[in-house]
């Protein structure tokens, strides 16, 4: 499994998209994303992921969590299993 969080005063859903994307290219596999409602996460930026035959999620954390956790900054989770 990876995972991969992003945390600063711009971070986003687009931004770690992008990152995915390009683990999915180095992978040499298709990436797609299909919207995902996830608890913990704002609904509209979080979604399922594929790449071939690894499978995970990516979402931006909702408020509410970040200031249960004293987290003071907007952060964004990206998550794939990469075993078969």
């Amino acid at each position: 499994k990876l995972c991969l969080v992003l945390s600063h005063a711009n971070a986003t859903f687009d931004e770690m998209k992008g990152y995915a994307e390009a683990l999915s290219r180095a992978l040499g596999e298709e990436s797609h994303f299909s919207p995902a409602a996830l608890s913990g996460f704002i609904e509209g930026r979080c979604a399922n992921v594929s790449m071939g035959k690894f499978h995970g999620f990516l979402g931006e954390m909702h408020p509410s969590v970040l200031s249960k956790l004293s987290l003071g900054l907007p952060c964004v989770v990206f998550e794939i299993y990469l075993s078969k």
